[in-house]
């Protein structure tokens, strides 16, 4: 696909991909152009088949053991760049179930490691911030930004060990398209991130929390990726400004795109593209496969790694990020963004919720509809993965 020659805002970015790069989607012109011919239909993107998936790979013990080694061995998108800007920033949390560290050296370079004290295996970081090093909160070993050991209280005790063995573990770490990507085993194989859209530079990072929800992974991320729920599940909330049931959905290898318009995209009828504002007409959902989205919204976008702790509990880990005003302040249109968009996710994290409770009933399989291909898809390219 090709990109219009002028720019089109999507809030403060771009489309098709706002980090610069061409990716496998759809322009913009072309992208309103299939929304609107929907509505005038009353239509929607449909797959080439209706999707099933057995109940057991929500529930099953041993299906998640694979689907978490499966996580460890794929690259996947483990925070914005934007929250590790500065020198000594970091990102510390669980992937695939293992504590990892994602720090900015003084060279400017990310990199990742275990996150274990390499004398007795202590966590070394929490949350998210910024260091000059990292002090063991056990016994104080001290480790640089470059994950090198930099001092050990009472070395003299360690008589025969080689200290300058004892740095941080690394795991392969790229920085492409404003986004951090993370591979735990395996040769790395970031060629399949290629064209994974990203963010923008210049935005900087809003809120961070963390979500539990009791849940399946699969059944958050299925919540991304389709509008057949919009009318029932966001009736006074998302719903009055759009529309049920109605996407265009677009794949790039294991990775998909969901465009959902608002009802303000009949504006664009009789206007030039040039100044179209397409934050406010629609939002834009990628899925990284396998694990996280990026959801662009009016005034702000989310990242949203979806980490699996059980066959029935999830992470949200969610960083939202917008661009500043010129003087570095948050506009007060951000914050009611992201306070409209809170409770549309309190309403999907109930449903998904609700799901995982069902799933007890012993039912056989779910089923997915022509027009929620985003998630047979998604299930197709596990099942590849996992030879199964």
């Amino acid at each position: 696909m090709t990109q219009t020659d002028t720019p089109i805002e999507f809030g403060a970015q771009t489309l098709p991909d706002p980090s610069g790069r061409v990716t496998p989607y759809r322009d913009p012109v072309a992208l309103v152009g299939a929304l609107l011919a929907h509505i005038d239909a009353g239509t929607t993107d449909l797959g080439p088949r209706v999707g099933r998936v057995p109940v057991a790979h929500y529930t099953d013990p041993a299906r998640m053991q694979a689907e978490l080694d499966l996580l460890r061995r794929t690259p996947v998108a483990f925070c914005p760049a934007a929250a590790v800007r500065e020198p000594g920033s970091y990102v510390a949390r669980e992937s695939a179930g293992v504590p990892l560290l994602v720090v900015r050296g003084k060279d400017g370079t990310v990199r990742a490691f275990r996150n274990a004290c390499r004398h007795r295996g202590t966590a070394i970081a929490e949350g998210a911030g910024c260091a000059h090093s990292f002090v063991c909160p056990f016994h104080g070993w001290v480790y640089a930004l470059d994950g090198s050991l930099s001092h050990v209280p009472d070395a003299y005790g360690f008589e025969g060990i080689d200290l300058t063995t004892r740095a941080l573990t690394p795991v392969a770490c790229l920085e492409q398209g404003g986004l951090v990507f993370v591979q735990q085993e395996g040769e790395p194989r970031f060629d399949l991130v290629a064209d994974v859209p990203g963010l923008t530079d210049d935005q900087v990072v809003v809120v961070r929390e963390r979500i539990p929800v009791e849940g399946n992974w699969k059944v958050l991320v299925e919540g991304f990726l389709e509008g057949y729920h919009i009318r029932q599940t966001h009736r006074s909330t998302f719903f009055p400004m759009g529309y049920d049931n109605l996407t265009v959905v677009e794949h790039a290898g294991r990775h998909s795109r969901v465009a959902f318009p608002f009802r303000r995209i009949e504006s664009f009828r009789d206007t030039p593209p040039v100044e179209w504002h397409l934050g406010k007409a629609l939002t834009i959902v990628d899925q990284i496969f396998p694990n996280a989205v990026i959801a662009r919204l009016t005034a702000h976008s989310a990242f949203v790694a979806i980490e699996p702790v059980s066959q029935t509990r999830t992470i949200l880990d969610i960083t939202k990020v917008a661009i500043p005003e010129p003087d570095g302040s948050i506009a007060d249109a951000v914050h009611r963004d992201i306070e409209f968009v809170e409770n549309g996710l309190l309403e999907d994290r109930a449903m998904a919720e609700a799901v995982q409770r069902g799933m007890q009933a012993r039912i056989e399989d779910v089923v997915f509809g022509r027009f929620e291909s985003a998630l047979t898809h998604f299930h197709d390219g596990l099942a590849a993965e996992l030879g199964a």
